[in-house]
C-alpha cells in the first residue's frame, strides 16, 4: 500500500484535514484517518504503514506534510489499491 505518483499531495492534505493536529506520532489515529478519508479498508496493512512511517521519519510525524509524502512513497513503492475522491 503506497502512494501513487501524483497522489501524494492529495493524501497529505487529506491526512491534515482528518487529523487537524497534523499527526503528532499517533499511529493508530493515522490508520483510522486513512481508512476514513479514503473510504476503503486498509486490508490489514495499517500497522505496517504506521511502522514504515515511523521508521522513515524517526520523529513520528510532527506535522511534516511533505516529509510524510516522501516517507510514504519511499517506504512503500507500490500504488494504493483504491481510487481517491476529488476535493
Amino acid at each position: 500500500m503506497v502512494v501513487r505518483k501524483g497522489e501524494g499531495d492529495w493524501l497529505t492534505v487529506a491526512l491534515a484535514m482528518a487529523n487537524r493536529r497534523l499527526l503528532k506520532g499517533e499511529g493508530d489515529w493515522l490508520t483510522v484517518a486513512l481508512a476514513t478519508v479514503n473510504r476503503w479498508p486498509l486490508t490489514g496493512e495499517g500497522d505496517r504503514l504506521t511502522v514504515a512511517l515511523a521508521m522513515a521519519n524517526r520523529r513520528l510525524l510532527k506535522g511534516e506534510g511533505v516529509r510524510l509524502t516522501v516517507a510514504l512513497a519511499a517506504a512503500n513503492r507500490r500504488p494504493l489499491t483504491a481510487g481517491s475522491r476529488s476535493r
